[in-house]
């Protein structure tokens, strides 16, 4: 369990000039990590790990901070709708999701 969520922040430093969906997945496993939890494609955020709304509206909050300060940095974007259908998703649809949101900050 511990070695999932390691590997995936020993791959976010890593990213440096990787392709957006990798840098996104390590944030994602990274705030996992954060909460406690591995990161398991196949897991909901709600009936797996036990995120409500309101603590979904905190993991993606660590998941735009992670992005942001990324090298180069991202931006991800994310409202309350947003949130409300992403705690029901499994972890890898919730990649797709955030993926799709993403993208490189300008200037970058």
């Amino acid at each position: 369990m511990g070695k999932k969520t390691q590997s995936a922040s020993v791959a976010l430093d890593a990213t440096s000039g990787s392709d957006q969906l990798t840098v996104v997945i390590c944030a994602v496993g990274d705030q996992l990590h954060a909460d406690g939890h591995a990161l398991d494609p196949s897991k909901t955020m709600d009936k797996d790990y036990g995120y409500s709304s309101d603590l979904m509206l905190g993991f993606l909050g660590g998941v735009h901070g992670r992005l942001a300060w990324h090298q180069p940095p991202y931006s991800f974007s994310f409202d309350t709708d947003f949130s409300d259908s992403a705690v029901q998703l499994t972890v890898g649809s919730l990649i797709t999701k955030i993926n799709n949101q993403t993208q490189l900050r300008s200037g970058s």
